[in-house]
């Protein structure tokens, strides 16, 4: 029955969609506890989605070369701003 229900949950039924979540509601007694860990790969996706916001680049296209680029600027051990 869980299956059918998600089956047609997933293929756009709202119904099933509302009754499959009432249910994990009523039954799922496990605690949400956020992820804290990032792999060193999901890491870099954010630092360089971070970097291209705040240049403003996030919308313009870029070649694969250079998001290569980025990648290798944003491995490289960053400089601390002590002055």
């Amino acid at each position: 029955m869980l299956l059918r229900l998600r089956k047609k949950a997933l293929s756009g039924d709202s119904r099933a969609l509302d009754r499959l979540i009432l249910l994990a509601q009523a039954y799922n007694d496990e605690e949400l506890v956020p992820s804290t860990s990032l792999s060193n790969d999901d890491a870099d996706l954010l630092q360089i989605y971070e970097a291209r916001v705040l240049s403003g680049a996030a919308t313009a296209f870029h070649s694969p070369k250079n998001i290569e680029e980025s990648v290798e600027n944003l491995r490289r051990p960053r400089r601390s701003k002590s002055n």
